[in-house]
């Protein structure tokens, strides 16, 4: 009876480690959270405009990075700051991420310059100078799908 067991037990492990594999391949079904951080405290983020579809053409328009910002607390980050961001979803990881500090002229907010930053795999640097600072964070998986978080920080 025991070795019955045992060898169930044996297969339905493996049955799993052969499924998860596959499952990375997968795309999320619907658009996954970030969750990002500075020294284990999360950073409060918004998402942006995002497309998640199989058919060209869907997409889902969000408010203006700036107008999301503005509802947002900007989190204490040392300058120079390691800020790390990961994607919640046990299926596939973007194939391309990028991070943009956002730019913009308080006289006219719709005149937005983005600069992009330079990223290690899942974290980036904080400015060396202090002030507050939005980011935006877009990931792409294929054609249709694809998002934008914002994030706003404080440089102390």
């Amino acid at each position: 009876m025991k070795k019955i067991f045992s060898i169930t037990i044996i297969v339905l492990l493996v049955l799993v480690l052969l499924w998860i594999k596959p499952m990375k391949k997968l795309i999320p079904l619907v658009p996954p959270n970030i969750n990002i951080t500075y020294n284990q405290n999360k950073i409060e983020a918004a998402k942006g405009d995002y497309t998640w579809t199989n058919k060209p053409g869907n997409s889902n328009l969000a408010d203006s990075p700036i107008n999301l910002a503005k509802k947002l607390k900007a989190s204490s980050v040392e300058r120079g700051g390691q800020i790390k961001f990961t994607f919640n979803t046990l299926l596939r990881q973007p194939s391309k991420t990028s991070v943009d500090l956002i730019i913009y002229n308080k006289d006219n907010p719709s005149d937005i310059k983005l600069k992009e930053q330079v990223i290690n795999v899942d974290y980036f640097n904080a400015p060396k100078k202090r002030g507050e600072y939005i980011f935006l964070i877009f990931s792409l998986w294929d054609e249709g799908h694809s998002i934008n978080y914002v994030f706003k920080i404080n440089v102390i």
